[in-house]
């Protein structure tokens, strides 16, 4: 399970993509706001606005993804979980899954002989 920092840091990895991009189409030099010099990235980023907006987007998403994944995954049935990654340490096979929900089935099946009609 990853840090509570880590879903933060996810979410402001978000604001700065949109940001950048936004930056990028627009044209504007953040640097001068801060009396910095220009670097030459961004300016290269300025010559190559397409480019520069598919990197800035597909490296922040890969970040973000990183950030914010659990490695949870969790199979349900009528609302009731079944299985756990986080519980049991590993992702089961197929067929395993098939008998978990033909198990968890098999358990919550009335027997209709055990029921009299009046």
């Amino acid at each position: 399970m990853k840090c509570p920092q880590c879903g933060a840091l996810g979410q402001l990895i978000s604001c700065l993509k949109l940001v950048s991009i936004l930056l990028i189409v627009s044209g504007q030099n953040p640097f001068l706001l801060f009396g910095v010099d220009t670097p030459r990235a961004w300016t290269w980023s300025q010559d190559n606005k397409i480019f520069s907006c598919l990197m800035a987007f597909f490296l922040c998403n890969m970040m973000e993804t990183h950030f914010l994944s659990t490695g949870a995954f969790e199979v349900t049935l009528n609302d009731v979980t079944v299985w756990s990654k986080l519980q049991s340490g590993y992702v089961p096979n197929i067929q395993e899954i098939f008998q978990i929900l033909d198990n968890q089935l098999k358990m919550n099946q009335v027997d209709p002989l055990s029921f009299s009609s009046p």
